[in-house]
């Protein structure tokens, strides 16, 4: 079965909507590698479409959305400095699943094994709300300002 189909004597209608979306589309492989972009995703990433070619999702992940073992070596990492604080800032996220939330969690049980204060910005929209609905915003050390830090 197609993904693209034809209708009729024109250019298949999934590529159309693909192509006309005033939305950015990215199409990646298994490999994580992009297929594909609309010109709306290069407007929105800035990038040519062949630079866009050339790269995979990682080039554009942010550590907040990394997977768990990354996050947890950068945090480790961050630790070892023995910090008195620190702070994850989700303001520039537009989305947060249940893995992102279960990271989220787990800063929060290694700053209290760690003996660090963690603060965590939520930021607005979705991210927040998300963490609303998962009922872990009153679990978690958030606050919608960076906090004023001793010198």
């Amino acid at each position: 079965m197609a993904l693209i189909h034809s209708t009729g004597g024109g250019r298949p209608s999934l590529e159309r909507v693909f192509d006309g979306s005033r939305n950015a589309m990215l199409i990646a492989d298994d490999a994580r590698r992009y297929t594909a972009a609309n010109d709306s995703a290069c407007v929105l990433l800035e990038t040519p479409r062949e630079r866009l070619l050339t790269l995979n999702i990682d080039n554009f992940t942010p550590i907040a959305m990394l997977d768990e073992h990354r996050f947890d070596f950068h945090l480790r990492f961050v630790m070892s400095g023995d910090p008195d604080h620190i702070v994850i800032d989700l303001r520039g996220l537009s989305f947060i699943d249940s893995s992102g939330i279960e990271l989220l969690l787990g800063a929060d049980a290694l700053s209290r094994q760690g003996g660090f204060r963690l603060w965590i910005i939520s930021g607005e929209g979705q991210v927040k709300q998300a963490l609303d609905i998962c009922g872990v915003a009153d679990r978690l050390p958030l606050c919608d300002e960076p906090p004023v830090l001793p010198d």
